[in-house]
């Protein structure tokens, strides 16, 4: 029997640089299967919409942040989907934001924290999402992004 391979959302590490240490945004779901966990911006791709797209509105959506810059990070997140029996593939997306900006929460939220990367791994729902904060972590913190993976974000 094959599995299919399914992409129907896309997420997004949300930074901000603060004078103490770069920081990511975390929010607590407040949906029944992932219930106060700490995750990161996330969403379902609407029909004609690109990945890309998917993160800037989820991003709006979410948390009311804008990017200032926005980066494909070369990733993806995949997983087994047992209630549907499908790996999902997930495009990862990087986004900078202001510091002064104010985060406004919609429903899917109950909370958010700004936090080093270091409390990002203590507080990752997932092994996976540990890896993917330290991939993360090392090319866009550590070192400069790169600026092929820079996406223009349209006005």
């Amino acid at each position: 029997m094959d599995i299919p391979v399914v992409c129907r959302a896309a997420s997004l590490i949300v930074i901000r640089n603060v004078s103490t240490a770069p920081e990511m945004l975390l929010l607590k779901r407040t949906n029944e299967m992932l219930k106060d966990q700490w995750l990161h911006v996330a969403g379902g791709i609407e029909e004609g919409e690109t990945p890309d797209q998917t993160v800037i509105r989820e991003l709006k959506e979410e948390t009311g942040l804008s990017a200032d810059k926005l980066y494909s990070a070369s990733l993806v997140e995949q997983f087994y989907e047992r209630r549907r029996n499908c790996i999902d593939v997930v495009p990862v997306f990087v986004a900078y934001v202001q510091n002064e900006g104010e985060v406004v929460l919609n429903s899917e939220h109950s909370d958010f924290q700004w936090v080093t990367f270091e409390k990002a791994f203590q507080l990752a729902a997932f092994s996976s999402h540990r890896r993917l904060y330290k991939n993360i972590h090392e090319a866009f913190v550590l070192m400069q992004p790169n600026p092929l993976e820079e996406i223009k974000i349209p006005s």
